[in-house]
């Protein structure tokens, strides 16, 4: 009997026994042969192959993830202990398990190896390469920005492949209120802290003009009994501005009277004034607007001399009363012709003649000053009147009839 090694390099213990150890087998097939001879018998020959394979080691599918952290999902060998390492400084939860958490992996590549140890097999190792997400988000170009008066910034937003819409953060002012140039950086961050920034201008620059509107021009007429010394005061805001805007905010409307914002309670003498009104806005921009105030005076009576609730320039009933005569003899008393309320029309006129119909006096307007002389001619004592009826006409304005009647001169 003859037994064997056909193929490969294993040692038999004892090749003579149908029962045997077998040391060193090659990796691979390793064939034997049991030969069993007997005298005249045939020889039977019987190949036995034994197949001495390499532990499986298998690190599993290349992964391209977006966040930093997996799950690795390796062969379990058959034989022997397998380990995780990697290079790349993630975290792997169970290093000796095929199927284990990972954690802070590295954004990009990251390459870890699964490597099985056996006693009686080589060491066996499989690569796995993790690609975690390395693309910053992608942001559309900002326009830059001009404003009037303030800006506060909108959030722009980015596109990332992984996260989808992300929104941008910034450490700068984004309420913006005074003029002047400005530059927001805003910083789009994904989930694995890729970056992308951009830079958004913005000026803010007040140009345009505020508005003023100033009232009409105005006439004021003042009568002279309730304004005898002929100064108006103003009456609350009745000569004020009508209305002052500005696109951003009015610092200051102002008139050429007393730099305030109204006229009140301004006094204005008889005349013409010129009012300016003078609005400033917050970067000193102005606008002006004026009109005039024409203070006259109203020479009508508003006196009520009758007592009847009409005044006196729109009754049709006057108060002059002409005395029925008058003793201009020197003696202080009752000397010159005096014709009571006659000053409420200034635009009196009085005539007197004799009883021949000739005209010894005229006055417009009369004062109340007639001491009896003669205006036209020459009469006893030089141009004193004598002692007689004259009659009279008096005028006092174009409202009224004109009054006649009869007046005795006495000396």
């Amino acid at each position: 009997m003859e037994n064997g090694l056909l193929m490969g390099g294993a040692v038999l213990e004892n090749q003579n026994n149908n029962n045997t150890n077998v040391t060193n087998l090659d990796i691979g097939d390793n064939i034997f042969i049991w030969q069993v001879t007997n005298g005249t018998c045939p020889i039977i020959n019987q190949q036995v192959t034994i197949a001495n394979l390499l532990p499986i080691t298998d690190a599993g599918e290349d992964q391209d993830i977006c966040e930093l952290i997996s799950t690795l999902e390796g062969e379990d060998p058959i034989a022997g202990t397998g380990t995780w390492t990697t290079e790349n400084g993630a975290s792997i939860n169970e290093p000796n398990s095929p199927t284990t958490a990972v954690e802070n992996l590295a954004v990009g590549d990251n390459i870890l190896v699964w490597t099985v140890i056996s006693d009686s097999c080589p060491t066996n190792y499989d690569t796995l390469y993790i690609h975690t997400d390395n693309q910053a988000p992608v942001f559309q170009a900002l326009p830059e920005v001009f404003e009037d008066c303030e800006y506060i910034a909108n959030t722009p937003i980015a596109t990332d492949n992984c996260d989808g819409v992300i929104y941008a953060t910034t450490s700068d002012p984004t309420s913006l209120t005074e003029q002047g140039v400005y530059t927001i950086n805003w910083i789009y961050t994904d989930g694995n802290g890729n970056e992308s920034s951009q830079v958004q201008n913005i000026k803010i620059e007040d140009i345009i003009n505020p508005e003023i509107k100033c009232i009409n021009d105005t006439t004021i007429l003042l009568d002279t009994i309730n304004y005898p010394n002929t100064i108006y005061t103003t009456l609350g805001n009745e000569f004020d501005f009508l209305q002052a805007t500005d696109n951003c905010i009015v610092e200051e409307i102002i008139n050429n009277y007393n730099n305030t914002e109204t006229i009140y309670p301004e006094q204005f003498a008889s005349g013409t004034h010129l009012v300016n009104w003078t609005i400033i806005d917050g970067v000193s921009l102005e606008k002006s607007c004026s009109y005039e105030i024409t203070i006259g005076i109203d020479y009508r009576d508003f006196r009520d001399c009758d007592e009847d609730g009409i005044p006196n320039y729109a009754d049709e009933d006057h108060c002059v009363v002409v005395p029925e005569g008058f003793s201009p003899e020197g003696n202080g008393q009752n000397d010159v012709l005096i014709i009571d309320e006659l000053e409420l029309y200034p635009e009196n006129k009085i005539v007197i003649f004799n009883r021949w119909g000739n005209k010894v006096y005229e006055a417009s307007p009369y004062e109340s000053n007639w001491d009896g002389t003669n205006m036209f001619g020459t009469t006893i004592g030089k141009d004193k009147l004598p002692v007689g009826t004259y009659f009279y006409i008096l005028y006092l304005n174009e409202t009224y009839k004109p009054l006649r009647g009869y007046i005795y001169l006495i000396r």
